[in-house]
């Protein structure tokens, strides 16, 4: 988690093109396999509601533990 979240914050560093800065918002769902499950329809399934709870919080990584 500490390097998903160290990763969002470097990414979160505003960019400056001529006069204007952009910046964005990073969320990153996170699963592991065999403990979240083992087929592949099933583990993106489970980052991809990892990620909309990464989204509430808004520029953070959700990890699902169970």
């Amino acid at each position: 988690m500490q390097l998903a979240n160290n990763f969002i914050n470097d990414l979160m560093q505003p960019i400056t093109a001529g006069n204007t800065k952009f910046s964005d918002t990073f969320s990153i769902g996170i699963v592991s396999a065999p403990k979240n499950g083992s087929e592949l329809e099933v583990l993106l399934n489970k980052a991809d509601i990892a990620m909309y709870e990464a989204k509430k919080r808004r520029n953070e990584a959700f990890l699902i533990s169970r």
